[in-house]
């Protein structure tokens, strides 16, 4: 406890100088005692104040263990109550729920926190505080959270492969916005961002396409393929952004999604026969005037129930995106079709205006007609085999093309299956032709007498060749593409190579591998032929050592595997997007928008973001 100067030759007590006692011995504290004489009266007097040093450096000592200890369990208690309040905007971000409330103590957040404060008591005082429960503090751990979400992708992207594919289409948000939706295709297909347009030229959405791909650090040239819509700024062949793309890579090839050509092609099917037409359009009137009243809806229901006590097929609205409800629809009207006829003549007899009586009365004596009901029948028999085979390349296209023909040259059958199910409806009026109307003399050319049919037959017959033709016709024009002719030429040599025959192609290496492949099929005896390029790929997945002396094929199979035959991921961002978009939450910031997006589409994602590292950047 005594502190010596060697330079002074005085001495000091250590504890006084630490505590500044207000004993008397002032040297002692000031380090000048250099009274030796008295040296040991001195000290015995000192011992009193020594005492009350000690007892102060003791005091003090525990006072600031206690104080540290204090503010670092309320550190460690923050930081807890911090992360509780991040996985609960994570939940809610997950989930697509809206964060914010009317006020700030009806918004979610604050409601969820409450909720959890039953278990965890700590949190009442946290939301007392106010701490991190502002807008602009929520709003900064969202983007955190987005753009960790953002960069694992292509960061997952670069270490898979450097090469990928692009899927783009827009579409009008509630709030009237032009967004773009943006999807890389690589191992998996990720969105990667909702981004509003100014204008929809193809010049802003190139600039804006190319601004997305720097923002996830990734070139243009590694770009292998591309998908739009057919819209003319984005398909079109003189400045649409596909071609403007290609004009900074030849390797980005374009290719039109396999549902939307056969959604067009169906389409223009329903233009060209007056027959699919008429059937689109009798059922979607149906549905639309069931569906508009509750009370229609209702009846309908319990006439249909009173038909058929196991299941009631509901009405289905006909969408001109969603090319798989067409052919619910159509069945839901013939499964349906005489409880539809109870449900109108029901309808009519009851007191109604003036409008819905005609309206009803005009769809009662349609049902009546043989035409009515043979026509849907017509449709469901061309465009049923559509639906099934809308995710197929060229060689299901093919496959239908058969089919359809099949059906063409089998339409006695079906003319005799539809008449006799129509002669167990008893409202349904027997086969007859329709009036025979006279060509006027202007339009009738040459000396050829006016076509009549002879029977009824004959006169279904023209409509079931012209649709059936138009159906084949508009596939054949639709799937005509130059991308599809690539792909299939890079199946054909790769399953020619497997099965051990003859390929033409130019590059030497690349020749040299393919004669592997023989070898590599030889060591599996239950694969006795490979007809699909899955076979190839699986082969290839079990034998992993074979990435580098075969890295040319490796390389062939990820431009082919690259190509997005649909873009059905873009329509699923749409329906988050009319989830997360509505019309209570339409003012939102672009940012805050996208970065809840991505969060909500990538939950997989969003579940292992590390909270955290998130606390730690934010």
């Amino acid at each position: 406890w005594v502190t010596y100067c060697m330079t002074k030759g005085t001495i000091a007590c250590f504890f006084c100088k630490q505590t500044f006692s207000h004993c008397a011995e002032l040297a002692f504290c000031s380090g000048n005692f250099s009274n030796w004489k008295n040296c040991y009266e001195k000290l015995e007097k000192h011992a009193k104040c020594h005492r009350e040093a000690v007892e102060k450096g003791m005091y003090f000592n525990n006072a600031g263990l206690n104080t540290g200890a204090k503010l670092e369990k309320a550190q460690e208690l923050h930081r807890q109550m911090f992360l509780k309040q991040l996985s609960s905007l994570k939940y809610l971000v997950h989930q697509g729920l809206s964060v914010r409330g009317n006020t700030d103590m009806e918004s979610n957040l604050l409601q969820m926190l409450k909720t959890r404060a039953e278990d965890v008591p700590e949190l009442m005082q946290w939301i007392e505080q106010g701490q991190y429960l502002s807008a602009d503090v929520i709003n900064e751990l969202i983007e955190t959270m987005g753009n960790t979400v953002l960069q694992s992708i292509p960061k997952d992207l670069r270490n898979s492969s450097i090469l990928y594919g692009i899927i783009v289409d827009e579409s009008k948000d509630i709030s009237n916005k032009e967004q773009m939706t943006c999807i890389l295709r690589w191992v998996s297909t990720d969105f990667i961002g909702m981004y509003q347009l100014e204008k929809m030229d193809a010049a802003t959405i190139t600039r804006s396409l190319k601004d997305i791909l720097v923002c996830c650090n990734l070139k243009v040239k590694d770009c292998r393929w591309q998908s739009y819509d057919g819209a003319a700024n984005m398909s079109g062949p003189l400045s649409g952004v596909a071609t403007q793309i290609k004009a900074e890579n030849l390797a980005a090839l374009n290719l039109h999604c396999s549902n939307h050509s056969l959604d067009l092609a169906l389409q223009r099917c329903a233009k060209i026969s007056q027959s699919l037409r008429n059937a689109l359009d009798f059922a979607h009137d149906l549905a639309v005037f069931i569906h508009a009243s509750p009370k229609r809806m209702s009846q309908y229901q319990w006439i249909a129930s009173e038909y058929d006590q196991g299941h009631i097929e509901n009405l289905h609205l006909l969408c001109p995106t969603r090319w798989t409800v067409r052919t619910k629809s159509i069945s839901a009207v013939l499964y349906n079709y005489e409880a539809l006829h109870a449900t109108l003549s029901s309808i009519s007899k009851e007191d109604s205006t003036h409008d819905i009586r005609d309206n009803d009365s005009g769809l009662a004596r349609k049902l009546q007609h043989l035409l009515a009901y043979i026509l849907p029948r017509i449709f469901s028999a061309s465009v049923n085999s559509l639906s099934i085979t809308a995710q197929i390349t060229l060689m299901g296209v093919n496959a239908l093309k058969d089919i359809l023909q099949r059906q063409r040259d089998g339409f006695h059958l079906f003319y005799e299956q539809t008449t006799t199910r129509a002669a167990s409806i008893a409202f349904i009026e027997d086969p007859t032709l329709p009036k025979q109307r006279k060509v006027p003399r202007r339009f009738h050319h040459g000396d050829a007498a006016q076509h009549n049919f002879p029977s009824a037959e004959d006169f279904y017959r023209a409509h079931y060749f012209e649709a059936n033709d138009a159906c084949i016709c508009e596939l054949s024009r639709h799937f005509d593409q130059e991308s599809y002719k690539i792909l299939i030429s890079i199946e054909d040599v790769l399953i020619n190579a497997a099965n051990g025959k003859e390929f033409a192609f130019s590059d030497k290496q690349l020749e040299a591998e393919l004669e592997f492949l023989t070898g590599i099929k030889q060591q599996l005896p239950e694969v006795k032929e490979v007809t699909l390029i899955d076979t190839i790929v699986s082969l290839l997945s079990d034998w992993p050592d074979t990435k580098l002396l075969l890295s040319n094929i490796f390389h062939l199979l990820q431009i082919y595997l690259l190509a997005p035959m649909c873009i059905a991921s873009d329509e699923r961002s749409f329906s988050a997007q009319r989830r997360m978009k509505t019309y209570l939450r339409s003012n939102m910031s672009e940012k805050r928008y996208n970065n809840l997006l991505m969060l909500h589409v990538h939950k997989d994602r969003t579940d292992e973001t590390d909270l955290k590292c998130i606390a730690r950047v934010f």
